[in-house]
């Protein structure tokens, strides 16, 4: 008769580390850091590794890097939980192979005899195989799981109904919290705009679209850009849903951003350049913000140059820029127009007085010294103020201040652009005054009068000069202070001469008619007597 030995089981006793060992499941306990304090003899059968060294590193030292994402996000998703969410992740064996396992938590932290997490991890590599083995859904299915872009199914009101793991990767957020989600909720604010419009239009028209939205992400407070393609299958009886893909564009916008800087600011200052400085300004015009212009131009800028070559200047040049962002106030825009030339715009300055002592500060900020390698330089700066009005425009602005930083540059100089007493025109007043005075030429109200030069010593008459006048219809007979400058710089120089050469030759010939002979001299300027028919037109007009 065969004698049966009685056995624990039938003794009713049962050593949980004995029967722990006979499962052909893993089973670990990590403490709350991640590191392993338990493990069964499964692991040791499954992956190869012995169990006393690996007691006390960290379990995710095991997993494929590109899964540490979702691990970690389904360890964040059993706090205040009985169980986690399982996850499929890929494990090392101790030869360096992988296994894809599923694991599935549970949290005793507070549990006095476990006081950790106890995780059950099965290996489903051949499960896996044999899936893809008896079809493609399977491998299909695995393809879109790990692949490195989101992939997600959404309802018609946005909410997730499916997701990938590269959600996961890229954001953080673990499925089970971002399934029956709002997409929304993983929107950034700035970009809930956007998403709205999107899928508005989508239960209108039913078009596929694609935009870029700035998504949250977990305990982080940086935002992620994702790009976004949405497909609307909601009429497909299998999918019934809208078929969302994202990738990463971060590498992207910041390429973008790198080359929307150097489009938009200088290479060497890293100052706003021209064109931001006009865009700017006239955004500033165009809602109506009073804004200050102070067109600046360094004085003794070229003998640095010259003397200590252009690696000092260029030195020079990003010390200068470096003070007059402190030198201004904060929102205010620093921008290089030229080679030492910067404008700086202050929006919300609507008075003289101080944007003039914002271009005084500026100016004795440039001209303390430098300290270059080449030893210590100094230069100045002179300083040209324009303040906006309802009739400003971007050009007539800068013309302004431009104008009077030569104003300032001259006068600091010793010399002067305008006689003593004569109130300074802005750009548009000198604009309408050039149209005025070329239409007055042509009308006959430029004349010359005859100043005549007399001997002293015999007190005879010698010679008159002609002396250009403009008989203004408004402003009434206007001296040549008040408008030279205009001439040269409307190009009126040969109708001008012409105008006051013919007025003066006029005179003339009724001094003859009344038997006074006398030589006539003519002022002329550099450009008349730099044009080629100079000549011509004297004789024609003398003849």
């Amino acid at each position: 008769m065969l004698a049966i030995q009685p056995t624990a089981l039938s003794k009713g006793v049962l050593d949980a580390t004995v029967l722990l060992d006979c499962l052909p499941d893993v089973v670990l306990v990590l403490d709350e850091a991640g590191c392993l304090r338990y493990a069964n003899a499964a692991a040791e059968r499954q992956l190869g590794w012995t169990r006393d060294k690996w007691m006390g590193r960290s379990a995710f030292d095991l997993l494929h890097p590109d899964d540490l994402a979702v691990a970690a996000a389904s360890m964040g998703t059993m706090q205040g939980k009985e169980y986690g969410t399982p996850v499929e992740v890929r494990v090392s064996d101790a030869d360096g192979g992988w296994h894809l396992m599923e694991i599935v938590g549970a949290n005793h932290h507070h549990h006095a005899k476990v006081g950790g997490l106890v995780l059950v991890v099965r290996d489903i590599t051949q499960r896996r195989m044999w899936e893809i083995a008896g079809g493609d859904l399977a491998r299909f299915q695995q393809v879109i799981q790990h692949s490195p872009s989101i992939t997600m199914l959404i309802d018609a009101d946005g909410i997730v109904t499916s997701v990938n793991g590269a959600f996961t990767r890229l954001l953080g957020f673990d499925p089970s919290v971002v399934i029956g989600q709002s997409l929304s909720a993983f929107v950034a604010n700035e970009s809930l705009g956007s998403l709205a419009n999107v899928l508005g239009s989508m239960s209108r028209d039913h078009r596929n679209t694609s935009i870029e939205l700035s998504m949250k992400r977990l305990d982080r407070d940086d935002l992620r850009p994702i790009r976004f393609e949405f497909a609307d299958l909601l009429s497909d009886p299998v999918v019934a849903g809208i078929v969302v893909s994202g990738y990463d564009v971060t590498e992207l916008q910041r390429v973008r951003n790198d080359l929307e800087q150097m489009a938009r600011h200088d290479a060497l200052t890293g100052l706003a350049n021209r064109s931001l400085m006009l865009s700017c300004l006239d955004t500033y015009l165009a809602i109506g913000r009073p804004v200050a212009v102070v067109f600046i131009d360094l004085d003794r800028f070229k003998p640095v140059n010259d003397l200590f070559g252009h690696e000092a200047g260029d030195e020079l040049l990003v010390q200068v820029a470096v003070r007059l962002a402190q030198a201004v106030r904060p929102g205010d825009v620093v921008a290089r127009v030229g080679g030492d030339e910067f404008v700086v715009l202050a929006p919300g300055i609507s008075g003289w007085t101080s944007a003039t002592l914002l271009a005084e500060r500026i100016e004795s900020a440039l001209s303390a010294p430098y300290e270059l390698g080449v030893g210590p330089v100094k230069v100045g700066a002179s300083a040209g103020v324009a303040i906006s009005d309802s009739m400003s425009s971007v050009a007539s602005l800068l013309a302004d201040a431009d104008v009077r930083m030569y104003e300032a540059k001259s006068e600091r100089r010793g010399t002067t652009t305008r006689a003593s007493g004569e109130p300074r025109r802005n750009a548009s007043e000198r604009r309408r005054l050039a149209d005025a005075l070329a239409a007055g030429i042509g009308r006959g109200e430029v004349v010359a009068h005859l100043q005549p030069i007399i001997d002293l010593d015999t007190r005879a008459l010698v010679g008159v000069e002609a002396l250009a006048r403009w008989n203004h219809p408004d402003l009434g007979e206007l001296a040549p202070a008040s408008f030279l400058d205009l001439v040269e710089d409307a190009g009126l120089d040969m109708p001008f001469g012409a105008a006051v050469l013919e007025s003066a030759c006029h005179t003339l010939e009724i001094l003859n008619v009344r038997g006074i002979h006398v030589p006539l001299a003519v002022n002329l300027s550099v450009g008349q007597l730099a044009h080629p028919s100079l000549c011509e037109q004297v004789i024609r007009t003398v003849t």
